[in-house]
């Protein structure tokens, strides 16, 4: 497949660059804002997670709609966690709009309030990271929405 076929598929590339710092080093984040909240988020891009999550607390407090009829388990590097599901929430990131659920987390103390795994921005988009540039290609695809 040539690369002038693939390119149609996603919009112009958005070029993200690495921060805050947390634990000495520069890290891959977003801006998000999520519909209804006019605080926006950033959000780690974690390319080793498999869910996206929201801390319990701060989706408490942004009135985010949880479905708490069951506790769930997940799983990452050193650890287990429990979580319920958000309902579909609408989410903006770097101007495009997706609406995709959230893992949100019972532990009380997460480092990033919001982190996007491969069940989101990962199937929503083709990242490319230069981290010997401290930043990001962002290429959102177009037949989603």
């Amino acid at each position: 497949m040539s690369g002038d076929s693939e390119d149609k598929k996603y919009f112009p590339k958005v070029i993200v660059r690495y921060s805050p710092t947390i634990f000495g080093s520069p890290m891959p984040t977003v801006p998000i804002s999520l519909k209804g909240i006019s605080q926006p988020l950033q959000a780690l891009v974690d390319s080793g997670a498999t869910n996206s999550l929201l801390s319990y607390d701060w989706a408490i407090q942004k009135n985010i709609k949880i479905d708490e009829s069951r506790v769930l388990t997940g799983g990452g590097v050193g650890s287990g966690y429990e979580f319920y599901l958000s309902e579909p929430v609408e989410v903006d990131i770097l101007g495009y709009k997706y609406q995709f659920k959230f893992d949100i987390l019972l532990r009380s103390d997460p480092i990033w309030p919001c982190i996007l795994g491969q069940n989101s921005i990962f199937r929503l988009a083709k990242i490319t990271f230069k981290r010997f540039r401290n930043e990001f290609e962002v290429f959102f695809r177009k037949d989603i929405n």
